[in-house]
C-alpha cells in the first residue's frame, strides 16, 4: 500500500539523517580530541595525521550510509544488486589501489576507502531508485 512505502521511505530518510547528525557530531569532536585521545592511547604521536582522521570519519559515515541503503534493497528484495554494487565498488577499489596508495601513501589509502564507499552509496542510491520506481510501475 501506499502508506507502507511512504512509512518505508521515511524510515530510510531518518536513516540517512541520523548518520548526518552523527557525523557532524563525530567531526566536531575528532577536531579537537581525536589526535590527542588516540596519541595517549597508543603511545605515539598521531596529532600529523589529524587530516587523515578526519578524511577517514568521512568514509565511516559514507559506510554507515551504504548500510542504511543495504537495508532498504534487502527490503525492496532486489538483494541481487547490493552484489553487483559490492563487484564494482572492490573492482574500482582492486584496480586503483596502487595509484592512490603509490601518490599519496596513508593519505591516498584513506582516501581509496572513502571514494570506494562514495562509489557504493551511489550505487545503492541508483538501485534504491530503481527499486522505487520499479514498485510504483508495478501497481
Amino acid at each position: 500500500t501506499s502508506g507502507k512505502k511512504r512509512e518505508f521511505a521515511t524510515s530510510i530518510l531518518k536513516g540517512v539523517a541520523a548518520i548526518g547528525a552523527v557525523t557532524v557530531l563525530a567531526f566536531l569532536v575528532a577536531w579537537p580530541l581525536g589526535t590527542p585521545v588516540l596519541s595517549l592511547l597508543y603511545g605515539i604521536d598521531i596529532g600529523p595525521y589529524r587530516g587523515e582522521l578526519m578524511v577517514l570519519l568521512l568514509g565511516g559515515s559514507l559506510n554507515a550510509l551504504t548500510v542504511v541503503l543495504y537495508y532498504g534493497l534487502i527490503t525492496m528484495r532486489i538483494q541481487r544488486l547490493v552484489v553487483v554494487g559490492y563487484a564494482c565498488a572492490a573492482a574500482f577499489a582492486h584496480l586503483s589501489a596502487a595509484t592512490f596508495i603509490g601518490t599519496f601513501q596513508i593519505m591516498g589509502a584513506v582516501m581509496l576507502y572513502d571514494v570506494t564507499m562514495g562509489l557504493l552509496a551511489l550505487f545503492f542510491v541508483c538501485f534504491s531508485i530503481y527499486g522505487w520506481k520499479s514498485s510504483k510501475s508495478a501497481k
